[in-house]
């Protein structure tokens, strides 16, 4: 609150150091509007469990806002990961591979054994012995080959499970959404029990803990490239009489002048009363009040 012995402290200081400096108060009227008003999302197809709040109600950060329904989706990641780690072993046993190796290499030598009694030592080879060699070649190459694009398959589909399951751990764990910030519920478009598609909007919030304003500002007093980071007070009458909250300038728009003024957009940290409702509420009008001193 402030009192008559605060503005006499402050001409007082302003007096004292006139001969160094000039004390200059700038005023204006602002009306407090939303700083972050957010649609809340589903991230994932799903239906409904909870929601944490109905409109009007006040919520706090990280308070749970939506719980989208898991049972469904533990289940189908308890399969999944069972499945991959069968589909993992299986891609891992190479015993019938090895065998049709064997079979191969044994009949590639026999094969070769019968073309060189032939030819060393002009030993006529029944045909029929040599198109069953050939025969026996070609089956064991053929089922070595099979047995290798087998286990191929088996580590395409482990890899396959893989994704499913990490999909369904990342649908698991955004099923819960909670508030960025404090603030209140201002609007429900879902109910418990409906299906949502990803990026449905569920509910609205809007930001309660920081507030904006936006002010006009004359250029003879605050030049824009001066005016961020500027602090001043802002004054709200109630039954005490006037409070005061501190706010700060964050933003100019010097190029959308309105009668040689710019726009200056302010923000104020809010607080609660003891009882835990806000002190301040979007639409609230007061004065904004920057006192500047320019050293000469």
């Amino acid at each position: 609150m402030k009192t008559a012995s605060h503005l006499i402290t402050a001409t007082v200081l302003c007096l004292l150091m006139q001969t160094t400096a000039t004390c200059q108060t700038i005023e204006t009227t602002m009306t407090l509007d939303l700083l972050d008003r957010t649609a809340v999302s589903s991230p994932v197809d799903g239906v409904i469990a909870s929601i944490g709040g109905r409109a009007g109600a006040l919520v706090t950060k990280d308070q749970l806002l939506v719980q989208i329904e898991t049972e469904r989706r533990k289940k189908e990641l308890k399969v999944a990961q069972s499945e991959h780690k069968a589909l993992l072993i299986r891609s891992k046993n190479d015993t019938l591979a090895k065998v049709n190796e064997a079979r191969e290499r044994s009949a590639a030598a026999n094969l070769n054994q019968l073309h060189q009694v032939r030819n060393r030592y002009q030993v006529s080879v029944p045909m029929l012995e040599l198109t069953r060699a050939k025969t026996e070649l070609q089956q064991a190459s053929f089922e070595r080959k099979g047995a290798t694009q087998e286990m191929s398959q088996f580590r395409f589909e482990a890899q396959a499970k893989l994704d499913e399951a990490e999909l369904l751990k990342f649908d698991l764990e955004h099923s819960s959404i909670h508030s960025r910030y404090d603030g209140a519920v201002i609007n429900v478009e879902k109910q418990p029990g409906e299906f949502v598609r990803a990026g449905d909007t569920i509910i609205e919030v809007y930001r309660l803990d920081q507030l904006a304003g936006l002010v006009l500002i004359d250029r003879d007093q605050l030049q824009p490239e001066n005016a961020v980071g500027q602090t001043g007070k802002f004054e709200v009458p109630d039954h005490d009489g006037t409070t005061t909250y501190d706010v700060a300038i964050v933003r100019v728009l010097p190029r959308l002048d309105v009668d040689g003024k710019y726009r200056a957009f302010v923000e104020i940290n809010n607080q609660k009363t003891q009882s835990g409702s806000w002190k301040l509420l979007p639409g609230l009008t007061g004065v904004a009040k920057f006192r500047l001193t320019d050293r000469r």
